[in-house]
């Protein structure tokens, strides 16, 4: 078989089975997800502390320097009210955390 079919199979299967068990988003059929304006949120975050990961833990060589670690948003995008906006997030990379308060 050649390389360019065997590399787009591989890349089709990714794709569709690399999406994770994840629910569809919040109003479509089968959602688990609630929706940011929902009455069931009672308060938003005023405070974070963010740990960052690594953006590839499972690659030691590349985790070994401390500058590839997630740096993807400002730790202040996790606070608030949701704004549906994609770019208002904070990566946490692997590994990573955040410590909220509200």
């Amino acid at each position: 078989m050649n390389k360019m079919i065997r590399y787009s199979l591989w890349l089709i299967t990714s794709l569709v089975l690399g999406q994770g068990p994840y629910s569809p988003p919040a109003g479509e059929e089968g959602s688990e997800a609630i929706h940011m304006d929902s009455d069931l949120f009672v308060a938003w975050a005023t405070g974070i502390e963010v740990e960052r990961g690594y953006i590839n833990l499972a690659d030691t060589n590349f985790a070994i320097d401390s500058n590839n670690k997630a740096s993807f948003g400002e730790p202040s995008d996790g606070l608030g009210k949701a704004s549906g906006i994609t770019t208002s997030v904070v990566s946490f990379g692997d590994g990573g955390s955040a410590i909220l308060t509200f």
